[in-house]
């Protein structure tokens, strides 16, 4: 398990989007094509995965590890950046936001490859962010003692002081609405619900494609 990573030194990127109504297979495709084309002509990325909502299928997120800050103002990157909002305009409902993240949490099982996702999303008071990253890493240990993740990661978006992403990867599916109605969520609510300042928002997740340096697990696209 990790702390977390330096921002200055390895930069962090997560990204939404949502389809139009109609356009999920058409978003689906060029993102699928965009990741994968970036990651095999350009040397800049450590890690990267793109996820689908499981049930809807309109929703997509994909986070970047890039190796260096050079990277990230790199031709390449800028014009990747340029591709997706020309799609974001044909495809999604708005033009999306790359948000800047810091991992606070991190932990990888062997094999890190999951066939399945969850995913929350968490807005704390800023004011309480040091807090709330204490607090949800000790649940995501305790998530993780009890459970047999490939992969929990806690992200804070270093742009939106307070807004956390907690995703978790599984070799085996995540009962989602099983977990929403459990007492091991009024047991999360009662160590972090004091310091939200909005719902929290749940995913079940898909995740569609992912790249490790060198390695490249999924279907490519079509």
């Amino acid at each position: 398990m990790s702390p977390g990573r330096s921002a200055d030194a390895m930069p962090c990127f997560l990204r939404r989007w949502v389809a139009k109504e109609n356009h999920e297979s058409l978003l689906r495709r060029e993102l699928l094509r965009l990741h994968a084309a970036y990651a095999e002509q350009h040397d800049h990325l450590i890690e990267a995965t793109l996820y689908r909502e499981h049930f809807v299928e309109r929703e997509f997120l994909g986070v970047a590890l890039y190796d260096k800050e050079g990277d990230v103002e790199s031709s390449a990157r800028q014009a990747m950046l340029r591709a997706f909002e020309v799609v974001e305009r044909e495809h999604a409902e708005d033009v999306a936001r790359s948000l800047r993240i810091e991992t606070v949490y991190e932990y990888r099982a062997l094999p890190q490859t999951g066939t399945y996702g969850a995913a929350v999303i968490l807005r704390a008071d800023p004011g309480q962010t040091a807090v709330m990253t204490e607090r949800l890493t000790l649940l995501a240990s305790d998530v993780v003692e009890r459970f047999t993740p490939s992969r929990v990661l806690i992200h804070h978006a270093i742009d939106e002081p307070g807004l956390f992403f907690t995703i978790c990867d599984a070799g085996v599916p995540i009962d989602l609405n099983r977990y929403l109605g459990s007492t091991l969520l009024k047991e999360h609510r009662v160590a972090v619900g004091e310091l939200l300042v909005e719902h929290a928002r749940w995913f079940s997740l898909d995740p569609l494609w992912h790249y490790y340096r060198r390695r490249t697990l999924g279907t490519p696209p079509t």
